[in-house]
């Protein structure tokens, strides 16, 4: 694990029956620009303590408060030591996804906050933004650490006009796909990577990234950024099983800094189509964000349906945003007056925000998550295995012997027994193995004697049914031949032309009933076989 020796602690991660942890929000305030200055605007923001201040709207105050407030004379140095990076910075080593969110209108600092100035910002240490020092810290904590090995990748893209473009391989005409998988959450698909061995390299792909990016001229700021710049940091680290010494896992930390473009009035910032359709793609994107922001910390809503798919940065955003990470959200506005509507939408934005619940977890390597797993039910199978063999081995002591006897005398019983036991339980299951051999070898030989006379009652059955038939038919003859005589020899009492209505009559009820009895007497018969073979079963 991490050392936190002489570093602010990382915040202890609650449990899943714990309600979770708030995102982490805080305000910078610029000073006034010398635009701002000459134009005579008034300054609107009152500060109180640490974590709140006033906006003066006419005459009416309306109070924000925040987990810090950092007023126009705060340098860059002090952003970073009190804004809790350092503790983001730490958690992404040992697994966690953190991410840290600028968000502002238009020309109200938020890539100064992060990058620091346009120019200079990589040739001057003591102007460096958030994430160059970020960079540094970084690295002065793996220094720390021992028998760890880590490997860092860094990958830098922008949304321009809701298209992806990867700023460490940029062409104008290649736009990356958005993917979603069940194991990667939504990605960009073919963003090139650069492992980073050291600070130089790592600051090397966010200057060349930076520089990329799409800026434009604007009546709130000259160096206007016109996309959304997502740099993302990815840690892996190869730890120590703390259960199983012989087993490393892969933890898959990562820190996301974006830079979001800012929001506009279109009225105020229609120089030309470009700058038109730059601004309404901006701000449909921050729209949907704002929209996610509601929901999320709305207790109602945050159940229901959050437009996540809306837009291609919350998308991106969505996996730190629903509470599967960290979110360190950096609010920047301006004290004038001359922008106070956007200001106070900032400022309700972030205290919304405020109120979203995370619950961080470690990301593991899946396949070494996986054996991980097997091997603990292994060592529980194991373990149990070793409680039955000992429940064999050893005789169960009752608790009245226990009490009555001495302890010492009980243990040493139990010694010499174990010396003797296995050998008896091996004898015992040896013999029993073999007792159930023969008594299954016993069971077959009866089984194929009791199919063999199944078989043989079967073919006897077989020719008492062809004896019956033919039985049947000898007996259906000799009825109809006695029949026919019958009525030959009562024919011949009576004259031809008069024969008795009632005798033919008789006669047929006769023959009727001769029938009938002679076929009483055959069922009989076949009773009499069926009685036979029984008696022969």
């Amino acid at each position: 694990m991490v050392s936190n020796q002489g570093q602010t602690p990382p915040p202890q991660i609650k449990s899943t029956d714990d309600e979770g942890d708030k995102i982490t929000v805080v305000l910078r305030v610029r000073p006034l620009t010398p635009t701002e200055i000459s134009r005579k605007d008034s300054n609107i923001i009152t500060f109180q303590d640490r974590g709140s201040l006033l906006i003066n709207q006419g005459h009416n105050q309306k109070k924000f408060s925040f987990d810090a407030v950092f007023k126009p004379e705060a340098d860059q140095e002090v952003v970073f030591e009190e804004s809790g990076i350092k503790k983001l910075i730490q958690m992404a080593v040992e697994g966690y996804s953190c991410l840290v969110l600028a968000y502002g209108q238009t020309g109200s600092g938020k890539t100064h906050t992060m990058v620091g100035s346009s120019t200079q910002a990589f040739l001057k240490t003591d102007i460096f933004g958030v994430v160059q020092r970020a960079i540094r810290y970084l690295f002065s904590v793996f220094e720390q650490q021992v028998n760890i090995e880590y490997t860092v990748k860094a990958s830098h893209a922008e949304i321009y006009n809701e298209q992806i473009i990867d700023l460490l391989n940029p062409q104008p005409w290649r736009h990356l796909a958005l993917r979603w998988s069940k194991k990667k959450n939504f990605y960009v698909e073919n963003l090139f990577q650069v492992e980073c061995e050291s600070v130089n390299k790592l600051l090397s792909v966010l200057e060349e990234g930076s520089r990329n990016r799409h800026v434009g001229s604007h009546r709130a700021n000259e160096l206007s950024s016109r996309s959304h710049a997502i740099f993302t940091i990815s840690i892996a680290s190869k730890i120590r099983d703390p259960t199983d010494s012989s087993l490393w896992l892969t933890r898959k930390g990562k820190l996301i800094f974006t830079d979001l473009a800012g929001s506009e009035k279109v009225r105020n910032s229609c120089l030309s189509e470009d700058i038109l359709t730059e601004s309404n793609s901006i701000n449909k994107s921050l729209l949907v964000l704002g929209k996610c922001i509601s929901s999320l910390g709305d207790p109602k809503k945050k159940y229901g349906h959050i437009p996540y798919r809306d837009s291609k940065l919350t998308k991106l955003l969505s996996e730190s945003l629903s509470g599967a990470g960290v979110v360190l959200l950096i609010a920047c506005i301006t004290p004038s007056s001359y922008s106070v509507t956007e200001t106070i939408n900032t400022l309700r934005y972030s205290t919304r925000a405020k109120c979203i619940l995370t619950k961080p977890v470690v990301a593991f390597d899946p396949r070494e998550k996986y054996i991980g797993t097997l091997k603990k039910e292994l060592q529980i199978l194991r373990n149990e295995n070793q409680y039955l063999k000992t429940q064999l081995s050893f005789p169960t002591v009752s608790q009245n012997q226990v009490q009555s006897k001495d302890k010492q005398t009980i243990t040493e019983q139990l010694k010499q027994d174990s010396q003797m036991t296995p050998k008896l339980v091996e004898s015992s299951l040896y013999e029993m193995l073999q007792e159930y051999m023969v008594e299954n070898e016993s069971l077959r030989s009866e089984n194929r004697q009791l199919y063999q006379e199944n078989g043989g009652l079967l073919q006897e059955q077989k020719q008492l049914y062809k004896e019956n038939e033919t039985f049947l038919y000898q007996l259906e003859q000799l009825e109809r031949m006695s029949g026919m005589a019958m009525y030959a020899n009562q024919k011949d009492r009576w004259p031809s032309y008069q024969t008795p209505p009632q005798l033919t009559n008789s006669n047929e009820r006769f023959g009727a009933g001769y029938k009938t009895k002679a076929t009483t007497t055959y069922g009989q018969i076949l009773l009499k076989f069926s009685t036979k073979d029984c008696e022969k079963n």
